[in-house]
């Protein structure tokens, strides 16, 4: 971005790409769902899918964030080669983890003796799971190069990597749908590994001439202090933030097994959710945006932050359009296919999430600002609160009412956002000051 004044112009033509690749991302998930409730036993694979994906987040945990740490950290070819050190060996962690986890009696216990999965459930979980093994190495890897790229205001290149993604998980779902007899959940979990490592591998060659401009930077003081130890001292906070925040999600199923209606509640979740995420990925897209402007000047600061107000507001408005109106019927009956009973299960759960696409572009703001401070520990502390405010919400309905699982679900996501938000809100403005 060199010394360039930052505009609201500038600032859309960094995020749009972003905007577009998080949409996609989130496009996916319907898609999926819209493939798994055309085959056989939707219901049970739709559970199923959302109990793999869901141990695959926690899992790739650790390596979400050297998107950040590389928009944060990257000013030349030594600070990149230090960082991709670094990720070489979360990846390699993740990766071992990840097997573990596969292996038949740990994974039994987990989601039988601990989430109280039925045994049918269970079993197509864990061969979806085992589709999932390596896509959180391929996720990390283009994380890494994606974060390069898009501190030097090259995120066109990453929208391009995210197309070429989607039509891959497309033509693989419906290729894999039409020609075998595979079920619906492992269709879904084959089809995310094939397309991420395509993605990863496209988001290697495009980072090419980024990686060639860094080679003519001197590195600074900084780049030159930078050490694995450094790295991990900033890096700990925000990988201990994605794996509680991702973690809840099996924490959630767990609870869900014991509360009302659960079979129906874990079956219509993925759809709810894959339809928030449409909304709530502008407001992800805007993170790394944020902490690549962040450090040109206070008049950049205020018009970042207009146009996430902005954007919030937008977000959270097109969500409650589709949750409020007849396009609910034509999205989850039309396009995902459910039955008129999980259809009308799913209405209230994701009407009370309509505020969370805003909530959530003021969060990824706020964690802009700590990371561009490189004060990451604050961000580990909100993401604690907000998960324990769920498990605690979702696992006192469980017990005490006859409320369902999936209202529970959506109450507890909502309040522990506000919860987060309120706690990073003061300090955020001193940080700014």
């Amino acid at each position: 971005m060199g010394n360039e004044q930052v505009t609201y112009r500038s600032i859309l033509k960094i995020w749009s790409p972003m905007a577009a690749t998080w949409l996609m991302m989130a496009i996916e998930g319907p898609l999926l769902v819209a493939v798994i409730a055309r085959l056989a036993d939707p219901e049970m694979n739709l559970a199923a899918f959302r109990v793999a994906f869901s141990f695959a987040l926690f899992i790739e945990a650790p390596v979400i964030m050297l998107l950040s740490a590389g928009t944060a950290l990257v000013k030349s070819s030594e600070s990149f080669a230090k960082l991709f050190k670094f990720g070489n060996i979360m990846i390699g962690a993740v990766t071992l983890f990840g097997g573990f986890l596969l292996i038949p009696p740990v994974f039994n216990v987990l989601a039988v003796s601990v989430m109280d999965l039925p045994t049918d459930i269970e079993q197509l979980a864990h061969q979806a799971l085992f589709a999932l093994w390596l896509w959180p190495a391929a996720v990390g890897y283009r994380r890494m190069y994606q974060g390069v790229m898009i501190r030097f205001g090259q995120t066109m290149p990453i929208a391009y990597g995210t197309v070429l993604r989607f039509l891959t998980i497309g033509v693989v779902a419906f290729g894999l749908k039409a020609w075998t007899q595979l079920d619906g959940s492992l269709v879904a979990t084959l089809s995310m590994s094939v397309a991420v490592f395509v993605e990863a591998i496209a988001s290697r060659v495009m980072a090419i001439p980024t990686l060639r401009k860094l080679e003519g930077i001197t590195p600074t003081q900084d780049c030159r202090e930078m050490s694995t130890r450094s790295i991990w001292e900033f890096y700990r906070p925000l990988a201990l933030m994605t794996m509680i925040a991702l973690g809840i999600h099996p924490l959630i199923n767990g609870v869900i097994g014991y509360a009302h209606l659960p079979v129906a509640s874990l079956a219509v979740l993925p759809a709810v959710d894959g339809l928030t995420f449409m909304f709530r990925a502008l407001g992800l897209s805007y993170q790394e945006v944020a902490i690549a402007l962040f450090d040109k000047g206070q008049e950049a600061v205020q018009k970042l932050t207009k146009f996430a107000i902005w954007l919030g507001v937008c977000a959270s408005a097109g969500l409650a359009i589709v949750a409020f109106t007849p396009l609910y019927d034509i999205w989850f009956s039309s396009v995902y296919k459910l039955t008129p009973e999980l259809t009308e299960f799913s209405k209230l759960p994701l009407q009370l999430l309509v505020l969370l696409p805003l909530l959530s572009v003021i969060l990824s703001y706020q964690r802009a600002i700590y990371v561009n401070n490189r004060d990451t520990g604050p961000i580990t502390w909100a993401t604690v609160f907000e998960a324990a405010s769920i498990v605690v919400v979702i696992g006192g309905v469980a017990m005490f009412t006859s409320i369902s699982g999936a209202i529970a679900t959506s109450v507890a996501l909502l309040g522990g956002r506000l919860l987060a938000n309120i706690y990073l809100g003061r300090p955020a403005v001193k940080h700014m000051a």
